[in-house]
């Protein structure tokens, strides 16, 4: 994109785009180190929430923000990240409807496996 003249997050040459990089991304990663990753709450309003989509099959899907900080978490092994739902597939919704409208001991084994699921267990 600088090649054919055009700006990069407002940039004109790679110096001042790396600058940015280096001044962003390894603050960030520093305070991730040092805090862990910090939910977007009313606490922390600067902190853009991270969302998920959930898939029919209860499959986590990220979306586009946050790819930064779900990469540096990787990197540094933390494994729990606060997340928004930002959309749940219709089946999916229908399967979590039913098991939290259950017993525990009422469910099938094809219900059962979900129970540990991180958008069940957090109703429970």
């Amino acid at each position: 994109m600088l090649k054919k003249g055009m700006n990069v997050k407002g940039f004109t040459n790679l110096h001042d785009i790396e600058q940015y990089y280096i001044d962003t991304y390894d603050k960030l990663f520093d305070s991730i180190s040092e805090k862990g990753i910090l939910p977007a709450n009313e606490e922390h309003p600067d902190i853009a929430p991270m969302h998920v989509v959930i898939y029919r099959d209860g499959e986590i899907l990220y979306t586009v923000d946050g790819n930064h900080r779900l990469s540096m978490c990787m990197v540094l092994g933390i494994e729990r990240i606060p997340v928004k739902i930002w959309l749940r597939h219709s089946e999916w919704q229908k399967k979590r409807d039913y098991i939290l409208n259950k017993d525990p001991g009422e469910l099938d084994e094809k219900h059962k496996k979900y129970l540990k699921h991180p958008d069940i267990i957090s109703e429970l």
